[in-house]
C-alpha cells in the first residue's frame, strides 16, 4: 500500500470514528493498544495489519464497503 493509499484510508478511518461517536481514546481502550497507535494509523504514518483493520471497522459500525473507493 502507498502512503498515499494509507493517508486516504487513515482519513476514512478517522470518519467512522467520528461516525461512531468514540474518541480515540476510548476506541483504543476498547481495542486493547495506544491513543498514538490509532492516531498513526488515521494519519497514515502506519498501515493497520488486515486482522486490526478488521477490528476498527466492526467497531466503528461500519462495512467494507464504506471503504472501497480507497481499497481500489
Amino acid at each position: 500500500m502507498s502512503k498515499e493509499s494509507a493517508i486516504t484510508i487513515g482519513a476514512k478511518l478517522y470518519e467512522a470514528l467520528i461516525d461512531s461517536g468514540l474518541d480515540q481514546k476510548q476506541a483504543a481502550k476498547k481495542l486493547g493498544c495506544s491513543q498514538s497507535f490509532i492516531s498513526k494509523i488515521e494519519n497514515g504514518e502506519i498501515e493497520p495489519k488486515v486482522r486490526f483493520f478488521f477490528k476498527l471497522i466492526k467497531l466503528y459500525k461500519k462495512t467494507i464497503t464504506f471503504f472501497k473507493k480507497e481499497l481500489e
